[in-house]
């Protein structure tokens, strides 16, 4: 069944900025912002809904003028998918050996660490939990002035 994953990159709702060696995606549903470096912005462009693992793999090694393992790219794809950065798929990939990157990184060689995908994020505040300082009054339903900054209740 994982042979014939072919990972769909999500596109609504994201603010996308190409620079020179990373990739930034801001997610303004869920308000996180997200670097991408090169090696997991490749991979992210390159699922189309048509391309399987291999053939990723196949066209990142092009690109990178280096060869890209199958797992490099599962593991960007599993890095991706956790931050909502894939779209939901019909035909999910059996994982058989998750490795994580410190791993792959001992089994690779320190010269492939470059090449190994990493995708950063954090959580961006909305602009009304932005403002600063906050009153009781000018939080929004759900949330409560805590410190002079809106927190979601139950935080």
């Amino acid at each position: 069944m994982a042979e014939h994953y072919t990972p769909r990159a999500r596109r609504s709702n994201l603010v996308v900025r190409e620079l020179v060696d990373e990739t930034l995606v801001y997610d303004v549903e869920g308000h996180r912002a997200h670097c991408l470096n090169r090696t997991a912005a490749l991979v992210w462009e390159l699922c189309d809904g048509e391309n399987t693992v291999s053939r990723i793999a196949e066209k990142a090694g092009e690109r990178l003028s280096a060869r890209v393992p199958d797992e490099v790219v599962r593991l960007a794809l599993d890095q991706l998918a956790d931050r909502g950065l894939l779209a939901p798929c019909e035909v999910h990939p059996v994982v058989t050996n998750a490795v994580s990157r410190r791993a792959m990184m001992r089994r690779l060689g320190l010269a492939a660490a470059v090449a190994l995908p990493l995708v950063t994020s954090i959580i961006s505040p909305t602009p009304v939990m932005a403002q600063s300082p906050c009153t009781e009054t000018s939080c929004p339903p759900g949330t409560t002035c805590q410190a002079g900054v809106c927190e979601p209740d139950g935080v």
